[in-house]
């Protein structure tokens, strides 16, 4: 299983991408994303600064996965 660590920006651009390609869309579903997702990923977090409710809540809707937001766990 593997891990995924990113800053805000890369949660962002990952997501407009998918939501602004119509073609990867319908390569791939949200369902088939989500499975995937299942198999292959374990834990997901977002790290150095405060992710916005929008993209944490669009990022959740495509691939099933809640983030674990480690923002101001260093102070």
């Amino acid at each position: 299983m593997n891990s995924f660590f990113g800053v805000p920006t890369v949660y962002v651009q990952l997501v407009n991408a998918y939501l602004k390609d119509p073609k990867f869309q319908a390569e791939y579903s949200k369902q088939r994303i989500k499975e995937i997702f299942e198999r292959k990923i374990r834990l997901l977090v977002c790290g150095s600064a405060p992710l916005n409710v929008k993209t944490y809540a669009e990022w959740t809707d495509i691939t099933g996965y809640k983030l674990l937001d480690r923002y101001g766990m260093s102070e």
